[in-house]
């Protein structure tokens, strides 16, 4: 009985295995297959079997054939890689920019590739200053309507894209100055990461996952200032107690206001921050060692986690620090100073 089980499992196994053969087999009969040679473009060396292998070939679709059926004709077209009316470098079927083309030049490296330096096959480097079209699928890549640069599949304001230029150096303009590879360096480029929002309105100008205000790397504007005040403290505030107010505005769209106190050695507990006679939030006092201190952020547009929502412009207001009635500290709201200029 277990014989004759092993046998018809063995018969269903080779029926199975047959099916998924002939399967691959007749996709295989109906994929692009430009020099007749029997290897679908998909995966041939040699699109055109001009003899030059896809990765050196500035044609990579088009040539005259050294064998096989269709020796010594021209084949394919005559647009080579580089030209924007080349909507399909390795004639797979795939256009250059569909989601399911994952290696535009077909030299075995995937665009997404640590190794491949040169996406679309065009001869020219992706960090070259002179490749304006990374992936060749006709879009020039500072053009507004390129949001997949580096043709990985991945837009470039993704928060998975980490190497929107596919140079191999990470957004972060600490390792790469031209971060969408438009030819123009970052500290000259109103949209770092080519996303087709301008840096003013866009919250994560290099797409390297860190929002503007928390990011080293980040460059400002003119009328994006901080300013950093301590507030005047009362009476009732503790020997060498203090309490700070710092004040941010970034030039995004609409215009963010961060707000941030940050107290050192006042009593344990909660503190309510009353701005022009209104409460907006507590700060908290808790130990740290052989000192307290607390600290809290408000934004008028919260986008990461603690932050607290400022509802109104609170600059220049008057703001004071206050528990259970009694007042610890005052002061006002700092001004940014203007940026030079006006």
């Amino acid at each position: 009985m277990k014989r004759k089980s092993f046998q018809s499992t063995g018969i269903r196994w080779i029926a199975a295995a047959s099916l998924a053969l002939g399967t691959l087999t007749a996709h295989a009969q109906t994929a692009p297959d430009l020099d007749g040679d029997g290897t679908p473009n998909l995966v041939d060396f040699d699109i055109d079997n001009d003899g030059i292998p896809n990765s050196l070939d500035d044609n990579i679709d088009g040539g005259i054939a050294k064998t096989g059926p269709f020796a010594g004709k021209y084949i394919g077209d005559y647009i080579n890689n580089d030209n924007p009316a080349e909507k399909d470098i390795d004639a797979d079927g795939l256009a250059d920019d569909s989601l399911g083309e994952t290696d535009i030049d077909a030299d075995t490296n995937p665009d997404d590739n640590l190794f491949e330096d040169d996406i679309d096959g065009d001869r020219r480097k992706d960090d070259e200053g002179g490749e304006l079209d990374i992936d060749g699928d006709g879009r020039m890549d500072d053009q507004a309507s390129e949001d997949d640069i580096d043709g990985d599949s991945l837009d470039d304001d993704d928060h998975m894209e980490y190497d929107i230029d596919g140079d191999n150096r990470g957004n972060s303009t600490s390792t790469d100055d031209d971060t969408d590879g438009d030819g123009i360096a970052n500290i000259d480029d109103d949209d770092t990461d080519g996303d087709g929002i301008a840096n003013r309105d866009d919250s994560d100008d290099d797409n390297d996952g860190n929002f503007d205000e928390d990011d080293l790397d980040y460059h400002g504007h003119d009328d994006e200032l901080e300013v950093e005040v301590e507030l005047t403290a009362t009476n009732n505030a503790p020997t060498n107690s203090k309490l700070e107010v710092k004040t941010q505005r970034l030039a995004t769209a609409p215009v963010k206001i961060q707000l941030e106190f940050s107290g050192q050695d006042l009593a344990v507990g909660s503190y309510d921050i009353v701005v022009n006679n209104q409460i907006i939030g507590p700060i908290v006092m808790v130990v740290d060692g052989s000192k307290t201190e607390g600290e809290v952020e408000f934004e008028t547009n919260p986008n990461e986690a603690g932050e607290l929502p400022l509802l109104f412009d609170p600059i220049g207001l008057p703001v004071s620090i206050v528990r259970n009635g009694i007042i610890y500290f005052t002061g006002i709201i700092p001004t940014p100073s203007a940026p030079p200029g006006g």
